[in-house]
């Protein structure tokens, strides 16, 4: 979800709602903003999974197969 979204519900927002009922969803964030201005801003814990953007094709493959690999580690009891 992007960090930022338009309305009252922000990307932390519907983390938290989707998170009630699906506890094991990995959840990638995105952002024009850096990490740094987002976790300042307080819309953000530390340590959260970020893309910044923009970003190329490529970049995002690789990080959506990099969450996910986690996920299934942290599931395995590897990590």
């Amino acid at each position: 979800t992007d960090v930022v979204l338009p309305g009252a519900m922000q990307g932390k927002d519907l983390f938290d709602k989707v998170k009630i009922s699906m506890p094991e969803l990995p959840v990638l964030f995105m952002s024009g903003y850096t990490r740094n201005s987002i976790a300042h801003a307080g819309r953000l814990d530390e340590g959260v999974r970020l893309l910044e953007k923009p970003f190329t094709p490529d970049a995002l493959v690789r990080i959506v197969r990099q969450v996910l690999d986690e996920d299934a580690g942290a599931r395995n009891g590897l990590y």
